[in-house]
């Protein structure tokens, strides 16, 4: 099945200070909904001809709509609606990304990477105030949810002070686990850029070197105001993206 009928005619506001691409972006995105994910978009070809523009002009727009999580390209197929839009993260509380994607409705897939005792650098000992000879958890794992897997890449640092000890098959949320052990965390100081994907992280998250993504770290302290976590995120850029609540 098909959103747009292949002989349809869609005219576009050539006049219109709004580019072409945008208007063909908008139009694709109002007629996706719920319940046609899966459903292919006409050729590129048949696009050209339903709204009167260059090639030049839908690959633009499709390029749009790809970035923000609408569609995807399957090779020797064509393009189909995504199953599912980008995650959203409310910048207003530091929560775990299980608990973010229960709250959406999504079950939480996560994926063991690593978990070793490190000696940590002179950034990881300042970021977390540790002793001189103190050694570093440092936690590896991949997430996603039932629909796009993998979304993110985590790698936490834990101060060896606090004794928490994560299992290697550990699957659940850290910041249960770290409730557990009477350490639970109140608040945050955040960093959010954007970067491209090396070839490590290109690997890990299945995009290709020098796709977006969103770099993310965050120190995380507890209700003594003491630093227990370092963690850093790598967010495949087009499946999340985060939300700032102002005023």
């Amino acid at each position: 099945m098909q959103i747009i009928d292949p002989n349809e005619k869609i005219y576009l506001e050539a006049n219109s200070p709004i580019p072409l691409y945008y208007q063909i972006q908008k139009i694709i995105e109002k007629k996706i909904s719920g319940e046609n994910h899966g459903e292919m978009l006409p050729t590129e070809s048949q696009m050209m001809q339903i709204f009167g523009v260059s090639r030049a002009t839908i690959r633009k727009a499709l390029d749009l709509l790809e970035q923000s999580g609408h569609i995807t390209r399957i090779r020797g197929k064509g393009t189909a609606i995504r199953q599912g839009t980008p995650m959203e993260e409310p910048l207003t509380y530091p929560r775990s990304f299980t608990e973010q994607m229960k709250s959406s409705g999504h079950t939480p897939i996560r994926k063991f990477v690593s978990l070793e005792k490190i000696v940590p650098d002179e950034m990881l000992r300042i970021k977390l105030k540790m002793e001189k000879n103190e050694m570093i958890l440092k936690y590896s794992r991949l997430y996603g949810h039932e629909e796009i897997f993998p979304i993110v890449f985590f790698e936490s640092y834990i101060p060896e002070r606090l004794n928490i000890e994560i299992p290697h098959n550990f699957t659940g949320s850290l910041y249960e686990l770290f409730e557990e052990y009477d350490t639970k965390i109140v608040s945050g100081d955040a960093v959010i850029e954007a970067r491209l994907a090396n070839k490590k992280y290109a690997k890990l998250l299945n995009i290709s070197i020098g796709d977006p993504v969103l770099y993310f770290e965050r120190i995380s302290y507890n209700r003594k105001n003491q630093p227990v976590e370092f963690v850093v995120g790598r967010y495949d850029a087009k499946n999340y993206k985060y939300i700032i609540k102002l005023g």
